[in-house]
């Protein structure tokens, strides 16, 4: 070869969009990688630091009034529910929760969202007269009292409570989270008002029973604990779906989700 000397090799630049530090964008290639931050003017990635399992320093409002909903923006986000309420069921396998807060609560639930307020709304406020199928709302604790002998044909999140080859909750039972034997056992172990456990053991046993799509603080049921949205403004759709899979991947899956990640 000959000789000489070498041209000077040219750096590789990080290729994104059009970025700057008024306007950061999602750079990820597949759901295993990381989504991060780019500042362009600078030229660093920017690190994302998750909540940590106490989700200190975010927004928290105890919701215990309609005047409290109204602390809640209705702008896009992250949210977990929070309460002292002794629920004994759990949506998903059992195997990993997030432990309980030094302050007697413990993180029941988390989601995404475009609009914060309606959303806890849905969840916290619903009206007695609500919340049956083709509703929305993943916080399954109350009965839905419908006699009801087969499912309605029409796409809910309305879940199972108790039914024949159905997907049905699993209970706290004997230090684990366990299959059900019997719908009376099912009964027995839940937190349910006594309005709740009447309605549900006088039904035929080839009726189905389900919960209803998200609670009323102020309901006697639940009136004596404490239900607490804690929340955090994020515009970027997939930054909001990283924090809440990655979330629970490092603090534990909240007993009211029905997935490891996603829905």
């Amino acid at each position: 070869m000959g000789g000489g000397n070498k041209p000077p090799q040219q750096k590789m630049a990080f290729q994104i969009q059009s970025v700057s530090l008024s306007d950061m964008r999602i750079a990820t290639t597949m759901k295993s990688i990381a989504p991060c931050l780019y500042d362009e003017v600078n030229q660093i990635v920017l690190n994302i630091n998750l909540p940590n399992a106490s989700l200190d320093g975010l927004c928290a409002v105890n919701i215990a009034s309609e005047e409290d909903l109204l602390k809640i923006p209705n702008t896009d986000g992250n949210y977990w529910i929070l309460t002292d309420e002794p629920l004994t069921h759990c949506l998903h396998s059992g195997k990993t929760n997030p432990q309980p807060l030094p302050c007697g609560l413990r993180v029941v639930y988390n989601g995404v969202s475009d609009k914060l307020h309606h959303r806890a709304k849905e969840h916290l406020w619903r009206s007695n007269l609500k919340g049956g199928f083709g509703t929305q709302s993943g916080i399954s604790v109350d009965l839905l009292m419908e006699e009801l002998s087969s499912t309605p044909k029409i796409k809910s999140h309305v879940k199972c409570m108790w039914g024949e080859n159905k997907k049905i909750p699993k209970i706290w039972w004997e230090g684990s989270y366990q299959k059900p034997m019997s719908k009376t056992q099912m009964i027995d172990t839940l937190f349910l008002s006594d309005e709740e456990k009447i309605f549900a053991t006088h039904q035929p046993t080839t009726n189905y029973l389900y919960f209803k799509n998200g609670i009323h603080v102020l309901d006697p049921k639940h009136k004596p604990y404490r239900w607490v949205f804690v929340f955090v403004p994020i515009a970027i759709h997939h930054l909001r779906n990283y924090v809440e899979n990655e979330w629970r991947q490092r603090h534990g899956v909240p007993i009211l989700c029905s997935y490891n990640a996603g829905r």
